[in-house]
């Protein structure tokens, strides 16, 4: 999976890709890939139920021009490969002199992708420690382009060395990026080093149809629209130290038997879509506030398919926004409330045992307050806690 933080190109606009590792897997027959499927299309079959695809093989061996070329036509328009860069690149003790594979690899043809060629992998050992100097000697090795073809580089780098802010910098001045992943046999760390993010799940389970559970799927769905819009998902690991902003996504604690949660900073219906999906529980939602004129449908349509226990609209944009969720339609408890403390008043009445009360408006707070802190403030002592004891509350959601 990958997320950039501008467009991949003016003719593939996707922000977020998913893909898989390979196609080519004996498993796969007959339940991924259609019974009876000619072996020699199931690139074809598998780029058009996915966005990307990482290619294996070039680690192990040097492909041909005419291979590059075939899988560009075999694939549609707007797709794209990331490659595994050649294993004699990195798997030596001296990066620094790495010049001839790196440069054997680039020119072996994968500048026949065309536009379909996305980030380049440089695939690390796990024993390969780092070694400053060494690395930006390697850094310093990699091209901007193949042919007319401008390059993106991704470390994959999986010794425990690397969890260094020394790392970070480095790959910053060369703007390149980092492989997060998440599994535990290798460092895991979601700092942003280029402009675009790239994750490597890992961690599938065979008894799970989808690899993971729904749940699990909408947590990296939300980490994703976090890496496109160019911040860090806070609930994952980091190198450096979390900087919160106060009232995004802060857990204030429990009263009445529920969790309460400030995200009164939330001002577009995208920032809330991402608080709900770092929430893993019943979440009774309170949106709206000032109107702006912001297009709602995008958060019915995922509300919909991931729906909240209850949404509760508020303020001078609830009537809009309920009529869009209304025709819609979802699998969850539509309420509306006129002001903020009435919105909390019903919220306390609706939401279960044990559950999260979320205030993440999705709106500005024009209508009713000064502006979303004084709007947090507010929230905050309309669900029971002292707004000056819990100012120093450190954020989850963002860095």
């Amino acid at each position: 999976m990958s997320a950039r933080t501008d467009k991949d190109s003016p003719t593939t606009p996707l922000r977020i890709r998913v893909g898989i590792g390979g196609w080519t897997y004996e498993p796969w027959r007959d339940n991924f890939y259609p019974a009876k499927l000619p072996h020699a299309q199931e690139l074809a079959y598998a780029s058009r139920q996915l966005t990307a695809i990482e290619v294996n093989g070039t680690y192990y061996s040097t492909m041909k021009p005419a291979s590059f070329r075939k899988w560009h036509d075999e694939t549609p328009e707007g797709f794209m490969f990331s490659l595994k860069a050649s294993r004699f690149a990195t798997n030596r003790k001296l990066l620094a002199t790495a010049g001839d594979s790196i440069a054997r690899f680039i020119d072996s043809g994968i500048e026949e992708l065309g536009d379909k060629l996305g980030p380049i992998v440089w695939q690390f050992m796990p024993t390969k420690a780092f070694d400053a100097e060494d690395f930006a000697g390697f850094l310093a090795l990699l091209p901007k382009k193949a042919g007319s073809r401008a390059l993106r580089h991704v470390m994959d780098v999986r010794h425990e060395s690397f969890k260094a802010p020394e790392y970070l910098a480095l790959a910053r001045k060369h703007k390149v990026a980092t492989v997060f992943t998440d599994s535990d046999k290798f460092p895991s760390f979601a700092d942003l080093t280029g402009d675009f993010a790239y994750a490597r799940l890992m961690n599938s389970d065979a008894a799970q149809k989808t690899g993971y559970a729904p749940k699990a799927l909408d947590a990296w769905a939300g980490h994703a629209r976090t890496w496109a819009a160019g911040q860090t998902p806070a609930a994952l690991p980091h190198v450096e130290a979390f900087r919160p902003l106060p009232h995004r996504l802060q857990l204030l604690g429990e009263r009445d038997g529920l969790q309460w949660i400030d995200d009164s900073i939330a001002t577009t219906p995208q920032a809330t879509l991402e608080a709900l999906a770092s929430i893993h529980g019943a979440v009774t939602l309170i949106i709206g506030g000032h109107e702006r004129g912001l297009d709602w449908r995008a958060f019915a349509d995922e509300v919909k398919r991931a729906p909240p226990h209850a949404i509760i609209a508020m303020g001078a944009n609830a009537a809009r926004i309920g009529g869009i969720l209304r025709e819609v339609g979802g699998g969850y408890r539509l309420d509306f409330a006129p002001t903020l403390a009435d919105a909390v008043a019903r919220a306390r009445a609706l939401a279960p045992a044990g559950g999260f009360v979320l205030l993440s408006p999705g709106a500005p707070s024009f209508d009713q307050f000064r502006d979303y802190a004084e709007r947090g403030r507010a929230f905050e002592a309309l669900a029971g806690f002292d707004p000056q004891a819990i100012g120093d509350i450190a954020g989850l959601g963002i860095a």
